[in-house]
């Protein structure tokens, strides 16, 4: 982010299932980011997988 130090932390909100919710702010979040939800998702879960030894 601009005008950060490279290892401050930003919440965006703690949630169990972020961007499941009416009120989520990450779908809108990733959308100023021109990134897809979805995409997101399935990307992070992928990521996930592959930390733990799976193809994804």
């Amino acid at each position: 982010m601009p005008g950060t130090e490279a290892d401050d932390v930003f919440v965006l909100e703690t949630n169990v299932a972020p961007g499941m919710t009416e009120t989520s702010t990450y779908p809108m979040a990733l959308a100023e980011a021109g990134l897809d939800f979805g995409v997101f998702c399935r990307d992070l879960a992928a990521q996930a997988a592959r930390r733990h030894g799976h193809s994804a």
